[in-house]
Protein backbone atom coordinates (compact mmCIF):
# COMPACT_ATOMS: atom_id res chain seq x y z
CA UNK A 1 0.00 0.00 0.00
CA UNK A 2 1.24 3.79 0.57
CA UNK A 3 3.28 2.95 3.26
CA UNK A 4 5.30 0.63 1.58
CA UNK A 5 5.71 3.09 -1.01
CA UNK A 6 7.11 5.90 0.86
CA UNK A 7 9.45 3.31 2.16
CA UNK A 8 10.36 2.14 -0.60
CA UNK A 9 10.90 5.85 -1.66
CA UNK A 10 12.91 6.71 1.51
CA UNK A 11 14.94 3.66 0.36
CA UNK A 12 15.79 4.99 -2.60
CA UNK A 13 16.30 8.67 -1.91
CA UNK A 14 19.24 7.26 0.52
CA UNK A 15 20.92 4.96 -1.62
CA UNK A 16 20.96 7.71 -3.70
CA UNK A 17 22.70 10.16 -1.12
CA UNK A 18 25.19 7.23 -0.15
CA UNK A 19 26.59 6.87 -3.83
CA UNK A 20 26.26 10.83 -4.14
CA UNK A 21 28.55 11.07 -0.87
CA UNK A 22 30.79 8.22 -2.27
CA UNK A 23 31.39 10.09 -5.08
CA UNK A 24 28.98 8.52 -7.58
CA UNK A 25 27.06 10.69 -9.68
CA UNK A 26 24.38 10.12 -11.95
CA UNK A 27 24.52 10.05 -15.47
CA UNK A 28 23.09 13.28 -16.65
CA UNK A 29 25.20 14.84 -13.71
CA UNK A 30 28.74 13.77 -15.09
CA UNK A 31 27.21 14.29 -18.58
CA UNK A 32 26.00 18.18 -17.88
CA UNK A 33 29.99 18.64 -15.34
CA UNK A 34 31.75 16.49 -18.43
CA UNK A 35 30.45 16.10 -22.50
CA UNK A 36 32.90 12.91 -22.75
CA UNK A 37 30.32 11.24 -20.91
CA UNK A 38 28.39 10.95 -23.92
CA UNK A 39 30.55 8.95 -26.49
CA UNK A 40 29.77 6.20 -23.87
CA UNK A 41 26.07 3.76 -23.80
CA UNK A 42 23.66 5.39 -21.36
CA UNK A 43 20.17 3.81 -21.07
CA UNK A 44 17.33 6.54 -20.31
CA UNK A 45 14.07 6.24 -19.63
CA UNK A 46 11.71 8.36 -21.50
CA UNK A 47 9.46 10.02 -18.72
CA UNK A 48 7.12 12.17 -20.75
CA UNK A 49 6.49 12.67 -24.56
CA UNK A 50 5.49 16.43 -25.44
CA UNK A 51 3.27 16.29 -28.82
CA UNK A 52 2.94 19.29 -31.09
CA UNK A 53 -0.32 19.45 -33.18
CA UNK A 54 0.55 16.91 -35.26
CA UNK A 55 3.44 14.64 -35.96
CA UNK A 56 3.61 15.74 -39.89
CA UNK A 57 4.00 19.69 -39.15
CA UNK A 58 5.85 19.92 -35.72
CA UNK A 59 8.87 18.46 -34.00
CA UNK A 60 7.57 16.13 -31.18
CA UNK A 61 10.13 16.47 -27.76
CA UNK A 62 10.64 13.89 -25.14
CA UNK A 63 12.21 14.21 -21.73
CA UNK A 64 14.24 11.59 -20.81
CA UNK A 65 15.55 10.51 -17.61
CA UNK A 66 18.52 8.86 -15.83
CA UNK A 67 16.80 7.94 -12.53
CA UNK A 68 17.57 10.87 -10.44
CA UNK A 69 17.62 13.91 -13.08
CA UNK A 70 14.79 14.84 -15.80
CA UNK A 71 16.06 16.78 -18.93
CA UNK A 72 13.46 17.70 -21.92
CA UNK A 73 15.11 16.04 -25.33
CA UNK A 74 14.75 16.96 -29.07
CA UNK A 75 14.97 14.12 -31.51
CA UNK A 76 16.29 12.54 -34.85
CA UNK A 77 13.91 12.23 -37.68
CA UNK A 78 13.72 8.16 -36.99
CA UNK A 79 12.95 9.46 -32.86
CA UNK A 80 10.63 11.35 -33.98
CA UNK A 81 8.39 8.81 -36.18
CA UNK A 82 8.85 6.06 -33.51
CA UNK A 83 6.85 8.90 -31.33
CA UNK A 84 4.20 9.31 -34.04
CA UNK A 85 3.36 5.93 -34.13
CA UNK A 86 3.59 5.07 -30.15
CA UNK A 87 6.63 3.31 -30.02
CA UNK A 88 8.31 5.38 -28.12
CA UNK A 89 6.06 6.47 -25.10
CA UNK A 90 6.74 7.62 -21.31
CA UNK A 91 8.12 4.06 -19.32
CA UNK A 92 10.14 2.95 -22.66
CA UNK A 93 13.96 2.87 -22.21
CA UNK A 94 16.30 4.17 -24.73
CA UNK A 95 20.18 2.90 -25.48
CA UNK A 96 21.85 6.22 -26.31
CA UNK A 97 25.92 7.27 -27.86
CA UNK A 98 26.58 10.15 -28.78
CA UNK A 99 24.26 12.57 -26.25
CA UNK A 100 25.15 15.73 -25.81
CA UNK A 101 23.67 18.74 -23.75
CA UNK A 102 22.64 21.78 -25.44
CA UNK A 103 23.18 25.02 -24.07
CA UNK A 104 25.77 23.88 -21.78
CA UNK A 105 28.45 26.53 -20.33
CA UNK A 106 31.87 25.53 -21.76
CA UNK A 107 33.03 24.97 -18.08
CA UNK A 108 30.07 22.05 -17.28
CA UNK A 109 27.17 22.67 -14.60
CA UNK A 110 24.89 21.19 -12.52
CA UNK A 111 21.59 19.81 -14.14
CA UNK A 112 19.49 22.16 -12.21
CA UNK A 113 21.27 24.89 -13.81
CA UNK A 114 20.63 24.00 -17.20
CA UNK A 115 19.15 27.20 -18.94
Amino acid sequence: GLLEDHFALCTWLMQRCRAELSGRRSAFQRLCENGALGERHLVLLCSRVLLSESCEQGEQHVELSDGLYFLPAELDGHLQNLVCRGKLRPGRWLHTAMVHVMGLPAEGCDPLDLP
